[in-house]
Parts: structure tokens; C-alpha cells; sequence
């Protein structure tokens, strides 16, 4: 469970499926009906609130059409990005040129 949870930050959530990705953003942000993006993908929860499940995502060219690159680039967002290993690099790149945290969430159900 997080303990503190940073304004303006992308944060990089790794771990299997069925670890517990969207389980900790929903502590992160107690106050937010916070709900799995797997279908959605990007979830807003505010003006500069999103969460994203990146797991279905293969082409560079879904990045482009989802507006990834305009939502990392807006350096006051709060982004959650679950599967941050199907970014392509220019992204990688971009979010590490600013505030970010990298989790990584073990299952505790093996």
C-alpha cells in the first residue's frame, strides 16, 4: 500500500497479472472510484488524474491515437501507468526526463 502518493508524477507500476496494479492505485487514491483501465485503457479521474492499463497495446501508432505522448508531455498531470514495459521508447525517455517512481508489485497468491 502506498504511503505517499506525489502530485505532477508518473508512476510505473510493474508486476504479473493478477498482482495487485490497480488494487494499489485504488489506496493511492481512496477518494476516487478508481476501476480497472484494462478495457478502457485510460481511466481520468480528474482534470489531471489518469490511469492507464497499457497491457493490450502493441504498435507505436496506438500510442499516438490514444494521446499518450499529449498526457505524458502536460508535466502537471498525475499519470498511473500499469504495464510500462509496452511503452515505446520515446516515451520511456519523455517520462524519465521528469518526476517518476517505479513500483513493482509482487503477488502474494502463487
Amino acid at each position: 500500500m502506498p504511503s505517499l502518493v506525489y502530485l505532477e508524477m508518473v508512476y510505473l507500476l510493474r508486476g504479473e497479472m493478477g498482482a495487485g496494479k490497480t488494487h494499489w492505485v485504488k489506496n493511492a487514491l481512496p477518494q476516487y472510484d478508481v476501476t480497472s483501465p484494462t478495457f478502457s485503457i485510460i481511466n481520468q479521474y480528474a482534470d489531471n488524474l489518469y490511469h492507464m492499463d497499457l497491457y493490450r497495446l502493441e504498435r507505436d501508432s496506438d500510442f499516438l491515437h490514444l494521446g499518450l505522448w499529449e498526457i505524458l508531455m502536460d508535466r502537471g498531470n498525475t499519470v498511473y501507468i500499469e504495464w510500462p514495459e509496452r511503452l515505446p521508447k520515446r516515451y520511456i525517455d519523455l517520462i524519465k526526463g521528469g518526476e517518476y517512481q517505479e513500483i513493482s508489485i509482487a503477488s502474494r497468491h502463487r
